[in-house]
């Protein structure tokens, strides 16, 4: 199975994929709204809490991915219902931003924290077995997934925002994480549904990272039984952590200099002084 996941990763990251990707885009409508995030930004998290907060139902990892889903892919908008108010769809993207995307929210974290988590990510889905290292160096050269460089997907999404391509509304999952209600509440009212904000907290506690770590426990799907049991899907969720890893002490400057104007722009510290109340926060959230 890891040599068939591996060899599908390989194609996922070579021009094989620009095909598939523009049939994937097909039939879909000004009224859609995107959930772009790159890879492990917290995207999961985001799609349990519309999820739940639309349906009125605490999801499970089998929920999210179903092609029905109220937050489903893109590939999948046949399928997907209807759920905004002007009959619009929600459908996640890891892609960068493409013309189609006329309304989208978009998901950013720091990209120190995100190498950390794909990495652990790709490890549990079999695709990557040589050193962290080598991993953070060919993140930094954006070629372990087929999405680019973390800080080209970044500015591909502020640029339109800038030029008033699309309406981009921009999260920082670190915002998402320190202050989940107010975050979310601001992505409510982005997409112009009608939640009392007791139905805004109700969401964010019932899918709080120890809530979702019990439901990881729990599934029993394909998606988890297939890999290695030492990994998780549901991580620390952490904001900030990699200032505690020892791994990211002779990568973290490269990392930072790579991605210099992105993190700028977003509020990111270049060194390594902790953001007011974010270093090693994890009792929300999940990635």
């Amino acid at each position: 199975m890891s040599t068939y996941r591996k060899l599908r990763h390989r194609l996922y990251c070579s021009p094989l994929r620009l095909p598939l990707i523009r049939w994937r885009h097909r039939g879909l409508t000004p009224a859609d709204t995107f959930l772009a995030s790159y890879p492990r930004s917290g995207n999961t998290w985001l799609r349990s809490l519309l999820f739940e907060l639309l349906s009125g139902d605490t999801p499970t990892f089998a929920d999210i991915d179903d092609r029905e889903s109220v937050v489903g892919h893109v590939g999948d908008q046949a399928a997907v219902p209807k759920v905004l108010p002007a009959g619009g769809r929600l459908l996640k993207t890891h892609e960068t931003f493409r013309g189609e995307y006329l309304r989208a929210i978009y998901l950013v974290r720091d990209p120190r924290d995100v190498v950390r988590s794909e990495y652990r990510f790709q490890r549990w889905r079999e695709i990557w077995d040589r050193t962290f290292d080598d991993f953070a160096h060919a993140f930094v050269r954006g070629t372990v997934s087929g999405y680019g460089g973390w800080g080209d997907h970044v500015l591909s999404w502020l640029a339109a925002q800038e030029r008033e391509a699309a309406a981009v509304h921009v999260v920082r999952y670190e915002d998402l994480r320190k202050d989940p209600e107010k975050a979310f509440g601001g992505i409510v009212r982005f997409l112009g549904l009608d939640a009392t904000p007791e139905a805004v907290a109700l969401a964010v506690e019932n899918n709080s990272l120890r809530r979702m770590r019990a439901r990881e426990n729990a599934e029993n799907d394909g998606s988890f039984k297939a890999t290695d049991k030492r990994f998780r899907f549901v991580n620390r969720g952490s904001t900030g952590g990699w200032r505690e890893d020892a791994n990211m002490a002779s990568l973290a400057g490269p990392i930072a200099t790579r991605f210099e104007q992105a993190m700028v722009r977003l509020g990111y510290p270049l060194d390594a002084t902790p953001e007011d109340g974010a270093a090693g926060k994890s009792d929300q959230g999940a990635t």
